[in-house]
């Protein structure tokens, strides 16, 4: 068992549309130890683009906390928001 911030875990929630619409994919960051979920964050898209600001401001804000290590889904996302199942 390890320690809290030794392992934070990243993950896409699945997808849903919003009532206008548009595809929201939510990005949760998580300690896998504590459960404690610094981030959960409704994204347009799966892309870098996206992704990588939510990823630097989570570190920056818990930066006492950068973990030792993290891990992500290995799931190909949609690549289009047209193909998001409804």
């Amino acid at each position: 068992m390890g320690a809290r911030n030794d392992l934070w875990t990243a993950d896409f929630e699945g997808q849903f549309r919003t009532g206008n619409g548009v595809c929201c994919y939510p990005l949760t960051i998580a300690d896998e130890h504590s459960r404690f979920l610094p981030t959960c964050h409704g994204l347009v898209s799966t892309e870098t683009l996206m992704t990588k600001p939510v990823f630097e401001r989570t570190f920056r804000e818990f930066g006492c906390c950068v973990p030792s290590a993290r891990t992500t889904a290995c799931r190909s996302p949609p690549r289009r928001l047209t193909d998001c199942p409804i």
